[in-house]
């Protein structure tokens, strides 16, 4: 779970998770910086929509073969080319790989899955402007 802590945060110690967070708000009254969300990709190999969501090459996908992407912002295309604006962690989960029965018997026929900070967010695709709108919310 994602703790954001604002200024409002600061003013009401007993939200915060310790006491070392309330020192650091006190002395420069304002809030920590946010952590970089966590998104887990759940994927597998040969899945075109799973490539896409990660990074599409150009020469891969094109807005013919997935009408999506003509609705896309130029320079939001996946999941990776948001790391110029924000920060966060993602993480790739092959769902056939052996120690991932769990997540195959659960998304098998749902790939690509997001989650973001351990919960599920999107299902059988990424709106990367959707997704761009979660982690401009998460990193204020």
């Amino acid at each position: 779970m994602l703790l954001l802590l604002s200024r409002a945060a600061c003013a009401a110690p007993s939200r915060l998770p310790s006491a070392a967070t309330r020192r650091q708000c006190s002395s420069t009254g304002a809030a920590p910086p946010p952590r970089p969300a966590r998104l887990t990709l759940y994927a597998r190999k040969y899945c075109g929509l799973c490539d896409h969501a990660r990074q599409a090459s150009s020469a891969s996908l094109s807005a013919r073969s997935l009408p999506c992407l003509t609705q896309l912002s130029p320079n939001r295309e996946n999941i990776e080319s948001l790391s110029d604006e924000f920060t966060f962690t993602l993480e790739s989960v092959d769902i056939d790989a052996p120690a991932n029965k769990n997540w195959k018997v659960k998304y098998n026929h749902e790939v690509p899955v997001l989650h973001i900070n351990g919960k599920p967010a999107f299902m059988n695709s990424v709106p990367v402007e959707k997704l761009a709108e979660i982690l401009d919310v998460l990193s204020k």
